[in-house]
């Protein structure tokens, strides 16, 4: 349970300074399934990138 927080925390943390942006080209059939299922699921295509992006990094062990 403990290590569960610990990654919320860190979580949070990393979401809590957001002052870079990206910009890329996307499919305009993958941009509108994106945003419409980031709506269904309550979040923004913003928040739900930058959790991707952080999964990612765990998975491949850079945070």
């Amino acid at each position: 349970m403990e290590r569960k927080n610990l990654e919320m925390e860190k979580f949070i943390k990393l979401l809590s300074k957001r002052e870079k942006s990206m910009s890329f080209r996307l499919n305009p059939t993958l941009k509108e399934l994106f945003e419409k299922t980031c709506q269904e699921e309550d979040i923004t295509p913003s928040d739900c990138l930058n959790y991707l992006i952080i999964k990612y990094l765990q998975e491949k062990g850079k945070l």
